[in-house]
């Protein structure tokens, strides 16, 4: 139907297999177009160059032009006209498809106060680049599913662009990516995606209904997605970002979401966020492993605590002395942990005996430095607190993390200055995996301002994923190690994990300048670590995860064992 005049109708409805025409014609008085697609369509659907007018009095199925299926090939919905006021509950253009063309859908325009916009569901076939001519678009459609961004295509949002999503609860609602996210905001103009429900922003697309939390379902990178959102603000989402195995970074503003940003494991850059208070994210903001949020817009690092307390020696420690004292300390959470109390927070965990605590990791690495390496040996554990990270439980503040990762450096020091004391011909070993290679970190660059005798005690050090790391700091680093037939196998770190730091390795996070930075050459010169490819908290880059932090083998540990001994002055 061409340059034709249609006043007073219901609707022009039409449930197609052999294509449509509407071009160059004026509909009036309530008259809209609503098409249907089949998946057999042969022939395209065109809505083009077409006027609506005087639609104040009703809009028959809620839009002004609907076009809903998924045929082939893609409809074509451009510079339609709809002009004047319409319904309160009206929207000018709604568009579902399964192989969505943003090229044959732009120049549509209205002049309404509301529901001038284009809502649009389903799945993009070619790149989209917002703001783009003619209306907004806003995610999702009443009858149908959120868009999605598939793999190969890329949908890029520049700066001052607002996207809003239609309210909906349902998990298939929302932004899906599993190609490329790219939001290209700045300070001065931020890319916004809220709730349609928010006219703060945008203008008024959806009626005149107060935004809540979790109005929209939020932006979900899946499997092989990407999304790289620079000064973006997420507004009234259930989840602002969720990353399920694909790579994400921000930057900007969370606000109002049901939970800010959650991860199944793979890396998120989601440090400088301003999360709305220099409080930074409270519980339940951030979930999952993953997810880098610290330091946040307003970060203040905590101070650094008193002096945690020398841990218990034993009686009758002078007379057990080893030519080697081996230090183990633990990695986050590991066994024994520490009761925790609404009203007191946490208590001080509880040992028996002076190498419980020592650490599974680092058990097995001394138990093959033992084998390797004949001298006499005492096994002291580091008995610190060693919480778990703030992001895998709630009940950990940012401070009591910091608390914790000083009280194993004290903790390590003092029990140092004990054994030099009273063995003063022993030798140290040193082993660490995590939190207890970043204590351990620390505390070798406090000696090495304090006092350099009791730093050169130690003849040996091994670390397991150090997160106080630094790219060129000088240690032995190998990405995996094993034995073979009793001959030492190693893999050199790939590229991305040796230009990628630790995640505690920044000097925003300490308020000193003594805990960041490199291993002090001497120690260095002794050290040899694992760094997994992805291992998130030794090497933090996108694409890495938590999964590569957990699974280093016996195999691998036996191997750092070896090195360990054989790496002694005259192993």
């Amino acid at each position: 139907m061409d340059n034709a005049e249609v006043r007073y109708g219901r609707g022009v409805t039409a449930a197609v297999a052999t294509g449509f025409s509407l071009t160059g014609s004026t509909l009036s008085h309530g008259t809209t177009v609503s098409v249907s697609l089949s998946e057999s369509d042969p022939a395209p659907v065109v809505i083009s160059g077409n006027t609506f007018t005087e639609m104040s009095g009703g809009v028959y199925d809620g839009s002004v032009i609907t076009v809903a299926g998924s045929g082939s090939p893609a409809p074509r919905v451009s510079d339609n006209t709809i002009e004047g006021e319409l319904p309160s509950y009206a929207r000018a253009v709604s568009i579902y498809g399964e192989e969505l063309l943003p090229s044959l859908l732009s120049g549509n325009t209205a002049d309404s106060s509301t529901g001038a916009a284009m809502f649009v569901s389903g799945s993009l076939a070619e790149d989209l680049t917002l703001p783009r001519p003619g209306l907004p678009w806003v995610i999702g459609d009443r009858s149908w599913r959120g868009l999605e961004i598939p793999a190969g295509v890329t949908m890029t949002v520049n700066e001052g662009a607002v996207v809003k999503s239609l309210r909906s609860t349902d998990s298939h609602s929302g932004l899906k990516v599993r190609g490329s996210l790219v939001v290209a905001g700045s300070q001065e103009a931020p890319v916004v995606f809220t709730s349609s429900r928010d006219d703060s922003v945008g203008g008024d697309v959806d009626s005149t209904q107060t935004p809540e939390r979790g109005d929209w379902q939020g932006i979900t990178v899946e499997p092989g997605g990407s999304a790289t959102l620079s000064q973006v603000e997420i507004r009234y989402s259930a989840t602002g970002l969720a990353v399920n195995g694909g790579t994400a970074a921000l930057s900007g503003r969370l606000v109002e979401n049901v939970i800010g940003i959650s991860s199944n494991g793979s890396y998120v850059d989601a440090r400088h966020i301003d999360w709305g208070s220099p409080e930074g994210p409270v519980p339940g903001d951030v979930v999952g492993s993953g997810v880098m949020y610290t330091p946040w817009v307003g970060y203040v690092p905590p101070p650094r605590p008193p002096i945690a307390p020398a841990q218990p020696v034993p009686d009758g420690n002078a007379s057990r002395c080893a030519k080697y004292v081996v230090f183990g300390l633990r990695g986050s959470g590991e066994e024994p942990q520490a009761d925790w109390n609404i009203f007191l927070g946490w208590d001080k965990p509880a040992f028996v005996g002076e190498t419980d605590g020592f650490g599974t990791y680092n058990e097995e690495i001394y138990a093959a430095f033992d084998r390797f390496q004949p001298g006499t040996k005492k096994r002291v554990a580091v008995q610190y607190q060693a919480l778990p990270v703030p992001v895998l439980d709630p009940r950990v503040s940012p401070s009591a993390y910091m608390d914790s990762i000083f009280d194993g450096v004290d903790k390590l020091i003092s029990r140092a200055y004990e054994e030099a004391s009273d063995c003063p011909d022993s030798e140290f070993v040193l082993l660490g995996y995590s939190q207890g290679a970043l204590a351990a970190h620390v505390a070798m660059r406090v000696l090495a301002e304090s006092d350099l005798a009791l730093l050169e005690r130690f003849v040996a050090v091994g670390f397991v994923s150090d997160p106080g790391r630094v790219v060129g700091g000088g240690e032995d680093l190998w990405r995996t190690a094993s034995l073979v037939n009793g001959q030492l196998q190693v893999s050199v770190p790939g590229l991305l994990e040796s230009i990628s730091p630790g995640v505690w390795s920044l000097p925003t996070l300490w308020q000193e300048t003594t805990p960041s930075g490199p291993l002090p050459d001497i120690i260095a010169s002794r050290t040899t670590a694992l760094c997994h490819n992805g291992d998130l908290i030794c090497a933090s880059f996108l694409g890495a995860g938590a999964s590569e932090h957990t699974n280093y083998t016996n195999d691998e540990l036996e191997a750092l064992g070896y090195m360990v001994a054989f790496g002694l002055p005259g192993g």
